[in-house]
């Protein structure tokens, strides 16, 4: 998701001349712990802020905001989730909402993953 997004915007760096984005984000929940992977809507013409989120599920994506969502998502969210905490892949300068210094070990793991420069060296001798 990652590479995608970089792909389409041409950079893994936004400020805030872009007004709504949605960033892939790796998600952790208060509740259990359960990490998993997602997207977040976000308003950096209002500092950041945070309008939404999709959720892929092994039964596919759910919507957070979805008008009608189906009971057994809602149960889902719930129970693997309930509270949580995100984080994205890409950098936002300037936020004020996430700060990656505070991730999980293992949520950094997987955002320096995504992260070409934060990848070591893998040559081949």
């Amino acid at each position: 998701m990652h590479d995608l997004f970089t792909a389409a915007y041409g950079t893994d760096c936004l400020d805030y001349d872009y007004e709504f984005v949605t960033v892939p984000a790796v998600i952790k929940g208060r509740k259990n712990g359960h990490i998993g992977l997602g997207l977040v809507t976000l308003d950096l013409g209002s500092s950041g802020e945070h309008w939404g989120t999709f959720f892929l599920t092994p039964s596919g994506v759910i919507d957070q905001g979805g008008e009608k969502m189906p009971k057994e998502d809602a149960k889902y969210l719930s129970e693997t989730y309930g509270s949580y905490d995100y984080w994205y892949t890409v950098d936002i300068e300037n936020d004020i909402h996430v700060e990656i210094d505070d991730a999980p070990d293992e949520v950094n793991e997987l955002i320096n993953y995504c992260r070409p420069e934060q990848q070591p060296d893998m040559k081949m001798e």
